[in-house]
């Protein structure tokens, strides 16, 4: 008795899924491509082209060759391109360009962009918030030995650990200081290119009670400058405009320039190699920030 055939549904399923991913546009090392939505270069990293920050791709294609035909760009934007959640409205509106370019449907687009522009609470940037303009994505090299990333391992000799404070025992109308850093997402960090996002802020605790709920959280009442914004401590609280920055709090300023003294000394590396504008402007705050603490308490940097 003959046996029975199964390979021949393995490859009409395999042909299925080729009609609509090209094995072509594949990455096989699983790592994210991004695209320039200006001249349509494609890049291994997220660094800015063309005055423009690059389109993430994902990591299942890689665009068409740059002298490709019109016809393979339009199977592949009909396939990967569209506005998502985290695209802001220039690149919404490059987005559909680029779509009407191609002859491709914009409906769905134009109906996002539209949301993005009717939505102003999510257009508010606070004082602990970066522009999605105004950030270089760092991706931290992930260590097989320690099962940790190395952005882990340079912050722990920062004191990342160890500046906490207990939130419980945070008292209600009391100052206290606020030393932002990097804003984070799972294995993205995302640093400012502007450097006054690394300044201290003097805030004041408020307990805010919570819907549906007689427990209160904690809130930071921002007292630097103008701002009456109040902070709540969030796990990644993103918006579609904006990234919030983490922080550690602290009950004086010199515990606060003790510690933004170390977490800058340690990630200078990270933002020389990225060529941030600021490198000289963060070896003039670590240095300023040392001599303070050194003549208040010196005992904290031992």
């Amino acid at each position: 008795m003959a046996k029975k055939n199964n390979g021949n549904k393995s490859k009409i399923r395999l042909a299925k899924e080729q009609k609509y991913n090209d094995k072509r546009w594949k990455d096989s090392h699983g790592n994210s491509k991004f695209l320039c939505l200006a001249c349509l270069k494609s890049m291994k990293a997220p660094t800015k082209c063309c005055g423009f920050n690059m389109y993430n791709i994902g990591t299942r294609a890689r665009p068409p060759k740059m002298r490709a035909s019109k016809a393979e760009w339009k199977k592949f934007f009909d396939m990967f391109l569209f506005v998502r959640r985290d695209s802001n409205r220039s690149q919404a509106k490059k987005i559909i360009e680029l779509l009407k370019e191609y002859n491709l449907p914009t409906l769905q687009e134009e109906e996002k962009l539209k949301k993005m522009v009717d939505t102003i609470e999510n257009d508010i940037i606070g004082v602990l918030d970066i522009k999605r303009h105004e950030v270089v994505e760092f991706y931290p090299p992930y260590s097989h030995k320690t099962g940790r990333g190395v952005l882990d391992t340079i912050l722990d000799r920062a004191k990342y650990f160890e500046a906490k404070l207990d939130y419980d025992k945070l008292e209600v109308g009391k100052e206290y200081f606020i030393v932002p850093m990097f804003a984070s997402d799972y294995n993205h960090n995302y640093i400012p290119t502007d450097f006054k996002k690394y300044d201290i802020q003097k805030c004041k605790i408020k307990r805010i009670p919570q819907k549906y709920s007689t427990k209160h959280t904690i809130g930071f009442n921002i007292m630097t400058g103008n701002s009456k914004e109040i902070v709540e401590q969030g796990y990644y609280p993103h918006s579609k405009y904006g990234y919030r920055q983490n922080f550690y709090i602290f009950d004086s300023r010199v515990n606060a320039l003790a510690f933004r003294q170390d977490f800058l000394t340690a990630v200078f590396p990270i933002l020389k190699e990225k060529e941030l504008p600021y490198l000289s402007e963060i070896v003039a705050t670590v240095n300023l920030d040392f001599e303070r603490v050194t003549k208040k308490a010196p005992e904290i940097l031992i």
